[in-house]
């Protein structure tokens, strides 16, 4: 009878042997799992591919790549999308920034830059300013295209008006916006365009959309002047 205990303890401790074994070798091949998806150099970034949409240009690709380029070496399990994003909106010509690992070895990109609007200054100088009031380092030949607004930048004078004024500028069809040479607006918030040849008054910085529909029409009309401040009622003279 002790024979057949011994023996039954001893299975019972061949079978606790097995499944420790068995075990180890899960925790041995999980943690190698482990250790080659998130710390080994295979499956690290090595291809980076990066998609900008910049129509006017305003983006320094250098400091793009500059950044991007720190992620590489970093296994794609681990990169921190969302740190990166963060760093190229960091950029005043970025608007948005998307970046998403592409598992075992890739990332994509994709950057949209703001657009200039307007060349804001006092005097002779200016610098390139985007509809929402960030300043863009554009070229002189861009900066020759852009209407000019006569204002200083560092002013409560530009802190009070210059976003109705930029709201406006922006919605101007591209047409019309390519017409402008200058922008003022007076101390009661009234907004004026000089053309190439003719004067949009605009009026305050409100029902831009309509106005902007409106001025499309009236500008296939010869005038001096295309009053929109009331854009049911424009008037050309």
């Amino acid at each position: 009878m002790s024979e057949k205990i011994a023996l039954r303890r001893r299975a019972r401790r061949r079978t606790l042997l097995i499944r420790l074994a068995v075990a180890a070798g899960v925790l041995a091949l999980a943690g190698g799992a482990v250790w080659l998806l998130f710390f080994s150099t295979v499956f690290s970034v090595r291809d980076v591919n990066v998609a900008i949409e910049d129509p006017a240009g305003v983006v320094d690709e250098a400091e793009i790549s500059a950044i991007l380029g720190e992620a590489e070496g970093t296994p794609v399990l681990r990169l921190a999308e969302g740190e990166l994003e963060e760093r190229l909106l960091g950029i005043p010509a970025v608007a948005s920034a998307r970046v998403d690992g592409a598992f075992p070895s890739g990332v994509t990109v994709e950057i949209t830059a703001r657009v200039p609007v307007a060349c804001v200054g006092a005097g002779d100088s200016c610098e390139g300013i985007a509809a929402d009031a960030t300043r863009l380092d554009v070229g002189p030949d861009l900066m020759a295209t852009l209407p000019k607004v006569s204002m200083d930048l560092e002013s409560e004078w530009a802190a009070e008006h210059l976003q109705g004024l930029l709201d406006a500028i922006a919605a101007l069809p591209e047409d019309v916006h390519g017409r402008v040479r200058g922008a003022s607006i007076t101390e009661s918030g009234l907004i004026e365009f000089a053309l190439d040849s003719g004067t949009i008054k605009w009026g305050r910085s409100e029902e831009n959309e309509k106005k902007a529909r409106v001025i499309t029409v009236l500008l296939t009309q010869e005038a001096g002047t295309y009053d929109v401040t009331l854009p049911g009622a424009p008037v050309t003279y």
